[in-house]
């Protein structure tokens, strides 16, 4: 089951390839991400504070972002800000699917100086190579699940109603019949005021 798995997450990994090479070079994908991270890494140097504990804010906020993320969708009761929430994720993954890794780990691992992933512990859990062909399957299958989750969470908050009303609609008309009877539609009738 994990090896078909795996075929399937390595195949999409190529698929995003060959599109974003359409697209883009990856020495010009890879010099935009530059960049950016350059320019990110610049914003945190002109802070009082030093620039590991700027790494350190950034990995923290990293790896509470989708805990948090998931919370606003779960407990904030305005749409407004859960449709915000699942714009911001979109980006993100929009981002990452375009320069195949996260820029958020970039910058930190910029600013910090090491390689750690946000995804290494899961790696680590299931005995695998902390290699960027691991890092980048396990995060697109990990990272595909938390999208549709929370796209279904937002669903299931704020249209539960139009969709199971648009059900009992549809079932309302249908008349349940035996096997074997003739199926015809019944049609909601008014009841006439009796004078």
């Amino acid at each position: 089951m994990l090896s078909s798995i795996d075929k399937c997450l390595e195949g999409f990994v190529n698929f995003n390839g060959s599109v974003c090479a359409k697209i883009i070079s990856k020495e010009r994908k890879r010099e935009v991400k530059n960049n950016i991270v350059h320019w990110g890494c610049s914003l945190f140097e002109k802070l009082p504070i030093s620039m590991k504990s700027s790494g350190i804010l950034i990995r923290s906020f990293h790896m509470a972002s989708p805990i948090g993320f998931f919370l606003i969708m779960l407990l904030c009761q305005s749409r407004t800000i859960c449709l915000f929430t699942l714009g911001v994720l979109v980006v993100i993954a929009f981002s990452f699917f375009f320069f195949d890794t996260c820029m958020i780990s970039s910058l930190e691992n910029r600013i910090i100086g090491d390689d750690f992933n946000i995804i290494d512990p899961v790696l680590e859990l299931f005995g695998m190579d902390l290699d960027f062909m691991n890092r980048l399957k396990i995060s697109y299958g990990i990272g595909c699940f938390y999208i549709v989750a929370m796209f279904c969470l937002y669903f299931f908050r704020f249209h539960r109603n139009d969709i199971t009303g648009f059900i009992k609609k549809y079932n309302s008309g249908v008349k349940k019949v035996d096997e074997g009877e003739k199926v015809e539609q019944v049609k909601p009738s008014k009841a006439k005021k009796e004078v």
